[in-house]
């Protein structure tokens, strides 16, 4: 038996242990929980080189969760009782806040001052209201932020909720969470597109050009809904 051999026998063991305690979740559950293991391994032995030795396998696997520890919790006759991921609720508190910035951002600033000189009005340096104060310390910082952090917590929620045997819930807002940003940008990409390639319509087809640019606004709205889908059962 070569030392591959041996290194996946010791994994598979580990791992067919960890099965035998999933006998309260469905078999999809299961094999996923399985799967993430797996990665997870995987990925900490990629640090001992290619061939990695029985000895780093035992240390990784010391490292990990025994098996008995992924039997479901149970309290009494009410079955698993799960929390809410922290990390997809902190994604979703700080989501909004990038389109709040934006919003405020387009507000028109006026730029007229009142003359010291018999109260006219006169073209000046605007002056920064109180709220536009408030606005530069905080929410311009959090809506600057927002879009990396509320994508990273969502893909952090996602993991952690898939890795934490049915202790953890939240996986259409961790979805929501770290797909919305993105979308938008794919989505601003394809409509920025469209419309660049309907400027070549001439101008006197007018009931044409507001036909495709309603139809391309439909096809975004799709495509959005199908990679919501397609992730959706990648993450189930």
């Amino acid at each position: 038996m070569t030392q591959i051999d041996v290194t996946e026998k010791r994994i598979n063991q580990y791992l067919e242990a960890v099965r035998s305690q999933l006998g309260g979740i469905s078999r999809e559950e299961a094999d996923t929980i399985i799967a993430d293991l797996r990665e997870h391994i995987d990925t900490n032995l990629q640090a001992y080189g290619d061939r990695p030795s029985l000895q780093a396998v035992e240390t990784v696997l010391a490292e990990m969760d025994p098996p008995e520890s992924f039997y479901p919790d149970t309290d009494g006759d009410t079955g698993v009782v799960p929390k809410v991921s922290r990390l997809a609720v902190v994604g979703g508190i700080l989501l909004p806040f990038g389109i709040i910035m934006v919003i405020l951002l387009l507000v028109p600033v006026s730029s007229t001052t009142i003359s010291s000189i018999g109260g006219a009005p006169s073209p000046g340096r605007p002056e920064i209201t109180w709220w536009q104060w408030l606005m530069r310390f905080t929410i311009l910082p959090l809506g600057i932020i927002s879009p990396f952090a509320s994508t990273g917590f969502g893909l952090a929620a996602i993991s952690q909720i898939r890795a934490s045997k049915g202790k953890l819930v939240g996986k259409p807002l961790a979805l929501i969470v770290a797909a919305f940003y993105p979308l938008l940008i794919v989505d601003a990409l394809l409509v920025g597109l469209l419309f660049q390639a309907f400027s070549i319509i001439p101008d006197s087809y007018p009931a044409l050009k507001e036909i495709l640019s309603v139809m391309s606004i439909a096809l975004v709205a799709v495509i959005d809904i199908l990679i919501l889908w397609l992730a959706w059962r990648k993450i189930r």
